[in-house]
C-alpha cells in the first residue's frame, strides 16, 4: 500500500483541523461565537455621580472632567468608588488640594439614581 504526497498532505490537514476540537475542555468558544451566542446589549446605567462647585454668592457650577484633566466619565468613576468605600471626605479634600477652587467655594458631591422611572437627586457631601 503506497501513499502519495497529495494523500498524506490532506490526512495532516484534517488531522490539524481537528486537534483544537480535541484539546478543547470546555464548549465556552462555541456558547459564546456560535449560535447558541447572547445578544450583546448595553447596559443603561442607573446611577451617576455628579461633583458641583458651589460660590460663596449661592450659584453653583459642575465640574468636568476636562477641568480636572481626566478622561470622560473618570470622574464618575471616581466619585462612586469613594462613596461605597465611604471616603467622600478624602475625595473632596483631595479635589481641593488641587487647585481648582477658589478659598471660599465648597464641593458637593450628588448621587442621581432612577427610582420608579424618575431620576431622584440626593446631595450626599457639602464640604
Amino acid at each position: 500500500m503506497t501513499f502519495n504526497i497529495r494523500q498524506i498532505v490532506i490526512f495532516f490537514f484534517l488531522l490539524m483541523s481537528f486537534i483544537p476540537f480535541l484539546l478543547m475542555t470546555d464548549l465556552f468558544p462555541f456558547m459564546r461565537f456560535a449560535m447558541f451566542a447572547e445578544t450583546v446589549r448595553a447596559i443603561p446605567q442607573k446611577e451617576f455621580f455628579t461633583v458641583e462647585v458651589l460660590n460663596a454668592r449661592g450659584g453653583s457650577q459642575s465640574l468636568s472632567e476636562r477641568q480636572i484633566g481626566l478622561d470622560d466619565s473618570h470622574l464618575n468613576y471616581l466619585a462612586r468608588r469613594y462613596y461605597y468605600n465611604g471616603q467622600l471626605d478624602f475625595f473632596s479634600t483631595e479635589l481641593k488640594k488641587s487647585g481648582l477652587l477658589k478659598d471660599n467655594e465648597k464641593i458637593t458631591v450628588t448621587q442621581k439614581i432612577i427610582v420608579n422611572g424618575e431620576w431622584q437627586k440626593h446631595v450626599l457631601l457639602i464640604k
